[in-house]
C-alpha cells in the first residue's frame, strides 16, 4: 500500500528520475562519486561483551521501502554477528508492533531473558516510535527501551560528516559562484526531517529534537543561519504532503533572497523505494533552478549508525571487572616529565590496564589510547586526570568521549574531532587537597629540610586567571598547609601561592609577590624550602628562586610511593563508578 501511495504522489507531482541541483543535473550515484560518502576514514573497532548474558535486541526502523530498508540492513548486520539480535521495521499501515513481536519470539527462542529495543529514528517523537510505546503498555509490557539514535552524540557526528562532505561539491553549484571561502560569504543550512502524520504538536516535537542535533553545527561550520522543517508522511495524506513541501519552499525561497549559499541537509530515515522514488527527491523537486544544494538522504549509509547500536546495547550488558581499561591523561612535557609519570605506575599495569594520553586533553592522543584498549578487548574505559584541578579540562574530555553537551576550552581553536567508539566511558580525577598528595609534599619538604624550626616553606602551584578559580587552588593549597601542620611537623612559616603563569601580567605581579616574601624571609635568617605543588617536577621556581643563596628547591608529587597509591585509588573509584553506572542500568 505504501508504495503505491508513492508512486501516486510521485506522479500528482511530476517527480523527475534524475536530480536537479541547481543548474546541473547529477545521478544518485555520481552525487556519492564527488565527494559525499560518509563512510569513516577510521576503521573504528566494534566493541563487545565477552558473555553476552541473557539480553536479546531489537533494532527497530520505520518502514522505507525497499532500497531504505536494504541500507538498514547492511547497517544492521555487523552488529547482529556481535550480539543477539534481530531487526523489526515498523509499517505505516495496521499494527505497528507485528514485526517486533515475531522479532521478541525469536530472540526468546535464541535463549534471550529479556529484550531491549534499539529505536533507530532521529526523534524520539516520531509516530511509529509512539504507537510502539503504546504496544509496550499494551501486551510488550516486558520489553524495555533503549535511547534512541537520535540522542546519542553519534548522531551529531553523522550530521557533521554530512556537512563536512558538502564543501566537496563544485563552489559554482554551492550557489554563489564564488569561492566558499571568500570573505563575507553566508551560508544558511536547512535541515529536514520527517515521518509526521499528527497535529502541530507532533511537528514541533520533532523539530524541537532535530534542532537539538543541529546545536553543535555552528561551532563546526561559518553558518549564519539554520532552520528545521519536517515533512508530513504520505500515511496523513498528499494534502499534508503537499503543504510541507511548500513550507519547505516557502522556507529556502527566504533564505536564499538572504544568503550566498543554502544547503539542504535531508537528516531522517526517508522513504526509498528505489533511487527513483525516493523521497528526497520531493525536495529536489522544490528548489529546481534554484542556487540551492541538497544532500543525499542521511542518517544512512554511515557506518556510526552500526556503532551506535553496539555502543547503546554495551549499556545493557553487565560489564566485567576484567573488560574494563584505564586512561591517563596527565599535561605532559619533556621525557624525564613523562617517565616520572609511566615510572611511577609501572608496577600497576599487572592489576590495571593502561594506556597513556599525555596531553591537554587533545583528541588525537586520547583516541589513540581509547583504540589501543579496545584493541586489547575493554569495552569500558576509564580516563584518569591527572591534573592539579578536578575541573582541569574535565567538560572538554567528557565532551570528547559523548558524555557531555558542554565542549569546555576550545583554547583558542575549533572543536576538536570527538571519539567515535561503542565503548562506555567515565572519567575522573584531579588531586585537589587530597591527603596522599598533602603527605607528598611534606616529604619533599623534608627531603631538602635540615631545621624545619628554622626553615619558611613555601608551597607553590601553577595557578590561573583572575577570578574563583585561582582562588579555589589558593584554597587546596591552604588545606595542605593545614594538613602539614596536623601531621606535627612545624615549620617556622608556611606560605602559598600561585604563579598563575599563563597570564602574563598577573604573572609578573606573582613573581614580585614571592620574591618578596623569600626575600623577607631570609632576611629573618631563615632557609626557604621552596616545594612545587605540581604532578611532577618543578615550574618558574628553577628559573626564579633556585639561584638566591639559602633557597633550596624540591619536586613535586610524582614519582613518589604515594602518587601511586593516589592513582590505583582512583582506578578503583573509577571502575567502580563505571561498572555501577552500567550494571545498576541493566538490572532495569
Amino acid at each position: 500500500m505504501a508504495k503505491r501511495i508513492i508512486e501516486d504522489l510521485c506522479s500528482a507531482l511530476n517527480i523527475a528520475a534524475l536530480l536537479i541541483v541547481g543548474s546541473v543535473t547529477l545521478t544518485p550515484q555520481s552525487v556519492f562519486s564527488q565527494g559525499f560518502s560518509t563512510r569513516a576514514s577510521e576503521a573504528i573497532p566494534l566493541v563487545a561483551p565477552a558473555v553476552q548474558g541473557d539480553t536479546g535486541f531489537v533494532v527497530v526502523a520505520p518502514d522505507r521501502g525497499f532500497l531504505g530498508n536494504e541500507e538498514v540492513r547492511d547497517a544492521f548486520r555487523r552488529f547482529s554477528e556481535l550480539f543477539r539480535a534481530e531487526l523489526a521495521f515498523l509499517p505505516w499501515d495496521g499494527d505497528v508492533a507485528r514485526y517486533v513481536r515475531r522479532a521478541v519470539t525469536r530472540l526468546s527462542d535464541r535463549g534471550a531473558g529479556r529484550v531491549v529495543v534499539l529505536p533507530l529514528v532521529v526523534a524520539d517523537s516520531h509516530p511509529l516510535l509512539r504507537r510502539l510505546e503504546q504496544s509496550f503498555r499494551d501486551d510488550l509490557a516486558d520489553v524495555l527501551m533503549a535511547k534512541s539514535f537520535g540522542k546519542s552524540y553519534l548522531a551529531e557526528e553523522v550530521l557533521i560528516d554530512r556537512l563536512k562532505a558538502s564543501a566537496l561539491l563544485n563552489p559554482a553549484v554551492r550557489g554563489s559562484g564564488r569561492d566558499g571561502d571568500s570573505e563575507g560569504e553566508k551560508t544558511a543550512i536547512v535541515i529536514v526531517s520527517g515521518g509526521a502524520f499528527g497535529d502541530e504538536e507532533e511537528i514541533r516535537g520533532i523539530e524541537d529534537e532535530v534542532q537539538g542535533l543541529v546545536r553543535p553545527v555552528g561551532s563546526y561550520f561559518d553558518v549564519s543561519e539554520t532552520r528545521t522543517v519536517v515533512l508530513r508522511h504520505i500515511t496523513g495524506g498528499v494534502d499534508g504532503v503537499q503543504a510541507s513541501l511548500e513550507y519547505f519552499k516557502v522556507e529556502v525561497d527566504q533564505l536564499v533572497e538572504s544568503h550566498d549559499q543554502v544547503v539542504v541537509v535531508p537528516f531522517y530515515l526517508s522513504q526509498r523505494m528505489d533511487s527513483m522514488m525516493d523521497e528526497v527527491q520531493f525536495l529536489r523537486r522544490q528548489v529546481d533552478g534554484k542556487q540551492v544544494v541538497v544532500l543525499p538522504p542521511g542518517p544512512l549509509p554511515h557506518e556510526l549508525v552500526t556503532l551506535w547500536m553496539c555502543q547503546e546495547a554495551n549499556r545493557w550488558v553487565p560489564l566485567r571487572k576484567d573488560e574494563v581499561g584505564f586512561v591517563v591523561m596527565p599535561h605532559g612535557s619533556d621525557i624525564d616529565w613523562n617517565e616520572s609519570i609511566r615510572e611511577s605506575l609501572a608496577e600497576l599495569e599487572q592489576d590495571y590496564p593502561l594506556e597513556y594520553a599525555f596531553s591537554m586533553a587533545d583528541s588525537e592522543v586520547l583516541r589513540r589510547s581509547v583504540r589501543r584498549l579496545e584493541a586489547r578487548g575493554y569495552r569500558g574505559i576509564v580516563v584518569l586526570r591527572v591534573f592539579s584541578m578536578e575541573s582541569s579540562f574535565r567538560e572538554r574530555i567528557d565532551w570528547l568521549l559523548g558524555l557531555s553537551e558542554m565542549s569546555g576550552n576550545s583554547m583558542g581553536m575549533g572543536l576538536p574531532k570527538r571519539v567515535r567508539s561503542a565503548s562506555l566511558f567515565a572519567t575522573l580525577g584531579g588531586v585537589e587537597d587530597h591527603p596522599l598528595f598533602a603527605r607528598a609534599l611534606l616529604d619533599r619538604a623534608l627531603e631538602i629540610s635540615t631545621r624545619p624550626t628554622e626553615e619558611a616553606l613555601f608551597l607553590l602551584g601553577h595557578g590561573t586567571g583572575p577570578g574563583p578559580s585561582n582562588q579555589k587552588w589558593l584554597d587546596n593549597l591552604a588545606s595542605i598547609r593545614e594538613q602539614i601542620n596536623d601531621l606535627g611537623h612545624e615549620f617556622a612559616s608556611v606560605h602559598v601561592a600561585n604563579w598563575q603563569e599563563d597570564w602574563p601580567a598577573l604573572r609578573d605581579l606573582a613573581v614580585a609577590e614571592i620574591r618578596a616574601l623569600v626575600d623577607m624571609e631570609i632576611e629573618q635568617g631563615r632557609a626557604v624550602l621552596v616545594v612545587p605543588a605540581r604532578i611532577a617536577g618543578t615550574g618558574p621556581e628553577i628559573g626564579e628562586l633556585a639561584h638566591l643563596e639559602h633557597v633550596r628547591v624540591g619536586t613535586g608529587f610524582a614519582p613518589h610511593p604515594l602518587f601511586r597509591t593516589w592513582a590505583s585509588s582512583q582506578f578503583d573509584a573509577g571502575r567502580r563508578l563505571l561498572m555501577e553506572a552500567v550494571n545498576t542500568a541493566t538490572d532495569r
